[in-house]
C-alpha cells in the first residue's frame, strides 16, 4: 500500500482561508467606508457654504410697506401699487382697448361677442357703454354693463351684440367708460 497522500474528498478548506474571498471581502469594505466618508463630508461641507442671514434686516419675503413721497407714512390700504411704468392710475381720465372681438356664428343666429380691458383699478363700481355704429356713421346699437375690477385693472363685458341682420362692411365700436369719478373712451373697428 502507498503511502500517498491525497487529499480527502470531505474536507474543505475554510472560506475565510481562500485568498479571493479574503481579497473581494476587504475591497468591499474599504469601498463601503470611502463612500461614508465622502457622504458625511460633502453633508457638512453643504451646511457650511449656506450663508446664515444677517441679524438686523428683515426677511427677503417680507413684505415693506411704501411709504409716500412727503413721508406721511404707508399708503392706503385700498391703493393698487404700479411698480413698472407710469402709474395708469394716476392719468386724468381712464383708459383701455377693446381685448377681444369675435363673431359666432349659429345656423340662425349670428352674434359679435365684444370686451374691453381698462388699464386703471376701479375701487367704486363702473359703468362700460357699447356704441356700435353702421359704415356709414349712424349707431346700431347700444348696451350698458358695469365694470368689473381685476387684480390690477378693470374689465368690461363681454357684450353679446346680435348682428344677423346687420349688411357686411366695418363697424367702429366706441366704448365710453366711467367710474371714480373719472371718464374715458375706448375704440376700435370690427369687420362684419
Amino acid at each position: 500500500m502507498s503511502n500517498s497522500k491525497q487529499p480527502n474528498p470531505a474536507h474543505r478548506v475554510p472560506p475565510y482561508r481562500r485568498p479571493i474571498i479574503v481579497v473581494s471581502f476587504l475591497i468591499i469594505l474599504v469601498v463601503a467606508v470611502a463612500v461614508t466618508i465622502i457622504i458625511f463630508m460633502s453633508i457638512n461641507h453643504t451646511q457650511e457654504t449656506l450663508p446664515e442671514p444677517p441679524q438686523n434686516t428683515p426677511s427677503p419675503i417680507a413684505p415693506t410697506q411704501p411709504v409716500d413721497d412727503e413721508d406721511n407714512g404707508p399708503e392706503p390700504e385700498d391703493k393698487v401699487n404700479q411698480y413698472e411704468g407710469e402709474d395708469p392710475n394716476e392719468l386724468p381720465e381712464l383708459t383701455g382697448r377693446v381685448a377681444y372681438k369675435g363673431v359666432n356664428r349659429d345656423q340662425n343666429f349670428e352674434s359679435l361677442t365684444v370686451s374691453a380691458s381698462i388699464d386703471q383699478y376701479l375701487l367704486e363700481s363702473g359703468t362700460c357703454t357699447l356704441s356700435l355704429k353702421s359704415p356709414a356713421g349712424t349707431e346700431v346699437y347700444t348696451a350698458s354693463l358695469p365694470a368689473q375690477p381685476d387684480v390690477t385693472t378693470s374689465a368690461c363685458g363681454p357684450f353679446e351684440i346680435p348682428i344677423s341682420d346687420f349688411s357686411p362692411g366695418a363697424y367702429p365700436i366706441e366704448i365710453t367708460v366711467i367710474g371714480d369719478g373719472k371718464t374715458g373712451l375706448i375704440t376700435d373697428t370690427v369687420q362684419l
